[in-house]
């Protein structure tokens, strides 16, 4: 992911700090360091327009690359399942607490807590597919998500006709959840390919070719937007034919994307071959071992309910969070203001929450587990005995 990612980030970030591109310069350390998310947080949109607001789903991505080893490592394989659907559930009462407290948008929606679902019911598809059960669980995440999603439709429409501000924030609870169940099944369709006329259309070689330079896509677009302005003096409101200011921007974008394609990142990315994938390999499964045993310890062990135990994490990194932004920042969410280093500081500490709160939930379970393989052990003996 590192060679995927970074190079054209970086070159990215770079460049468009030389230009002094609105929006880069400020949030520069912050982006750098994968923190964008929080930046935009603790101060909301610093440069207006900031056409660096794009990258706060990438430090999202890349919190959640620190968090998700940390958690396939420690939990075992049997409740990886009842983990992943936690997080969705944790990301709901989330974001319905954050709206609740009144926290502003950025804070319900950027904070890698917000996201869990859409990253959680990604990872359970992969997990079910690798146990042959995606079929199931994507028939089910359909039927969920339509009704859901219509439902959100027809939210949003109420709130838009009577400009209920509060409504639209109480939608928008939902609206990840909605979408990304959708997705689950729309992404599932995809890698097994679609047949009859959808398949044909979405294999069309304009449309593969597209998904292959789609990252240098999300990358770029923003900065076409900022290029045409400041070259021409075009921006969407003035501009007359909104049809053909989309489609230079669109071809725009695509052109230096390809550039970028051919001339750093499939380059860069040929390096992988360096770097074979082996999923058996013995450090890995010795390292497995390890944080078996150190779940399984007998001074971990504590009683714990599973049922109500996952939907409680997400209350709890809701009120930690909480209570690590007035203890460090001694202010609320939608405040301005650099306070250095107690803002950074706090933005680590959130980052490493959600895994800290999953890690113990997990080395509780271990010790439950153990407790009832002990207690079948000790029943096996006393059998014999008699």
């Amino acid at each position: 992911r590192v060679l995927r990612i970074f190079p054209a980030f970086y070159l990215v970030l770079f460049a468009t700090a030389l230009l002094a591109v609105p929006g880069i310069r400020e949030g520069f350390g912050w982006f750098a360091v994968y923190l964008g998310n929080f930046w935009f947080i603790f101060y909301g949109s610093v440069a207006n327009p900031n056409y660096g607001t794009h990258f706060w789903t990438l430090a999202v991505e890349e919190q959640f690359y620190l968090v998700a080893p940390a958690i396939i490592l420690f939990a075992p394989r049997r409740y990886l399942k009842a983990i992943l659907i936690g997080a969705a559930v944790a990301a709901v009462t989330y974001r319905l607490g954050a709206v609740a407290a009144g926290w502003n948008w950025d804070a319900y929606t950027r904070a890698p807590t917000a996201c869990l679902d859409s990253l959680g019911m990604g990872a359970l598809l992969a997990l079910t597919r690798f146990r042959g059960l995606s079929d199931r669980w994507t028939r089910w995440a359909l039927a969920i998500g339509l009704p859901l999603l219509a439902l959100d439709l027809v939210a949003n429409t109420l709130a838009q006709e009577h400009w209920s501000s509060r409504l639209l924030d109480f939608q928008h609870v939902f609206q990840d959840t909605a979408f990304a169940l959708v997705s689950v099944w729309l992404v599932a369709g995809a890698s097994r390919g679609f047949g009859g006329l959808a398949g044909s259309a979405l294999s069309l070689a304009p449309l593969v070719y597209l998904g292959t330079i789609s990252y240098g896509i999300y990358l770029y677009h923003f900065f076409a937007i900022w290029g045409f302005q400041a070259a021409f003096g075009w921006t969407r409101g003035q501009y007359p034919n909104q049809a053909l200011y989309f489609f230079v921007l669109t071809a725009s974008t695509v052109m230096v994307a390809t550039v970028s394609w051919f001339a750093l990142e499939r380059p860069i990315n040929g390096l992988k071959r360096y770097f074979p994938y082996d999923v058996a390999s013995a450090p890995s499964r010795s390292l497995r071992r390890g944080f078996a045993r150190l779940g399984q310890s007998r001074t971990l062990r504590s009683p714990w309910v599973l049922g109500p135990g996952l939907p409680l994490a997400g209350i709890a990194a809701f009120a930690a969070t909480a209570a690590l932004v007035e203890t460090f920042t001694d202010r609320d969410w939608s405040l301005s203001g650099f306070e250095w280093p107690a803002d950074f500081l706090t933005a680590a500490l959130l980052v490493c929450l959600v895994p800290l709160v999953l890690v113990a939930v997990q080395l509780v379970l271990n010790t439950r587990r153990r407790r009832v393989t002990m207690a079948r052990a000790r029943a096996a003996s006393q059998r014999m005995r008699d």
